[in-house]
């Protein structure tokens, strides 16, 4: 069946979308004779279609560990399936990617069923990651209120520091619940907040002034923790640059590896500590040393100037093994001041996109006080349809056009999928029907 293209054009949208479904059926009936055909012996000039075997066919099925399920159904917010996986023995001390616990990816996707089920298993809420944060560091840069609170109720420990020496409250945004709710835990404790952020500025005088008595006391500069981790790695972490001036002057170890393989260096480039790393550099640190994770400094570096260096240093350090004449890579002493250094925070949490009927009920809390001026300056645009601190604050009105007396689709003599949709097709065109994307 064939019809002119331009008479195709010319119907109404519901004729000529019954004409093209009745074409493609007529398509798919000759298509089929034709297969039908061809499966008769001798049909089809003698050639045979054979269907494979199926009996000896094997069904492959991918399984997944009970440890990667239960992640997966936290993220979803699948409540009955984390019961259900629990109850078939998956393990709530299962880790995650960032060496955290299951507490930590609830915190994240702010699921605090899931995480209240976890806790009454006996997950162990300080539990740390490998940059040292606890789920409550999670939760409070995420923004997660509920979450804060649920910890807090278990007994979480408020002053556990990560790597950057951060408490969980360094990561709350000023005048957020999650800030009053730290804050107001803190004060019921007896913690003076303001004393504690003075104690943390004057850390890094404290640590020089103990290592010039180490030093003067002849002590060694080279002990390690449990973790093997020296002097040298917490000052570089840390971006005290004068701990670490004094250190290498008096002749410590520049490239100590810890239990992880991590030097001193791969801790300045990850942290953004482009003084730091200029120093090591000046007192031949090994550049081409992997960590754990078979990564060189420069590839974790935090910075552009930090990787090209460092990316240089590579070079020449390749080239003085062969051969010993070539002078080391030159550092750039603009770098040598601290000017450039970064801070970079160990982890770039933002909160993820809202579930849907989270948005409706924001969206409706919207429209309802946009009359005086509300918005929704809380979260952050990320796709989710909100709109963000500098966006418009208020739902556009729109006025609509008094109903027609054939808006009645009821009154339709054929009453059909296609005659439906032609004629809604036609309203939304005359401005008469109106969507709001979610």
């Amino acid at each position: 069946m064939e019809i002119d293209q331009c008479l195709l054009e010319s119907l109404p949208f519901g004729q000529r979308h019954r004409l093209v479904r009745r074409m493609r059926c007529d398509q798919i009936r000759a298509y089929y004779e034709r297969e039908k055909t061809l499966q008769k012996p001798g049909g089809g000039g003698g050639v045979k279609v054979k269907a494979p075997p199926t009996s000896h066919r094997k069904r492959h099925r991918i399984r997944f560990s009970l440890g990667d399920v239960i992640q997966d159904a936290i993220i979803r917010h699948d409540d009955k399936e984390v019961l259900c996986l629990l109850k078939e023995g998956a393990d709530p001390n299962t880790p995650i990617s960032s060496g955290g616990s299951l507490l930590h990816l609830c915190a994240r996707h702010d699921n605090v069923f899931a995480a209240e089920v976890l806790i009454e298993r006996g997950l162990n809420v300080n539990l740390q990651d490998e940059d040292h944060w606890t789920a409550l560091h999670v939760a409070c840069v995420c923004d997660h209120a509920d979450m804060v609170l649920l910890l807090l109720l278990a007994g979480v420990n408020v002053l556990l520091q990560d790597v950057n020496g951060n408490i969980p409250l360094d990561y709350t945004t000023e005048g957020t619940e999650t800030s009053y709710i730290i804050r107001k835990h803190l004060e019921e404790n007896g913690v003076d907040v303001p004393s504690m952020h003075t104690m943390r500025t004057q850390r890094p005088s404290t640590m020089l002034s103990d290592v010039r008595q180490l030093v003067s006391s002849r002590g060694s500069l080279n002990l390690r923790n449990d973790d093997g981790v020296t002097l040298l790695h917490i000052a570089c972490a840390s971006g005290y640059r004068e701990v670490v001036s004094v250190l290498l002057e008096h002749g410590v170890d520049p490239q100590p590896s810890d239990n992880s393989y991590w030097t001193p260096l791969h801790l300045a480039a990850k942290y953004g500590q482009t003084s730091i790393v200029s120093q090591l550099l000046k007192h031949r640190a090994d550049p081409t040393l992997l960590n754990c994770h078979q990564n060189k400094p420069s590839g974790i570096a935090a910075s552009d100037p930090i990787m090209n260096m460092l990316l240089r240093a590579e070079e020449c350090w390749v080239e003085r093994l062969k051969d010993p004449s070539v002078p080391p890579a030159p550092t750039d002493k603009r770098y040598d001041g601290g000017e450039h250094d970064h801070t970079i925070p160990v982890k770039n949490l933002t909160p993820l996109s809202m579930p849907l009927s989270k948005r409706d009920s924001l969206l409706e809390k919207c429209a309802m006080f946009r009359e005086l001026g509300g918005g929704l300056s809380r979260y952050p645009s990320q796709d989710n349809g909100l709109d963000g601190p500098t966006g418009p604050s208020k739902l556009e009105q729109v006025k609509l056009m008094p109903p027609a007396p054939n808006d009645d689709l009821a009154s339709l003599s054929e009453l059909t999928d296609s005659s439906l949709l032609y004629e809604m097709q036609k309203r939304f065109g005359n401005d008469q029907i109106y969507i709001c994307a979610p």
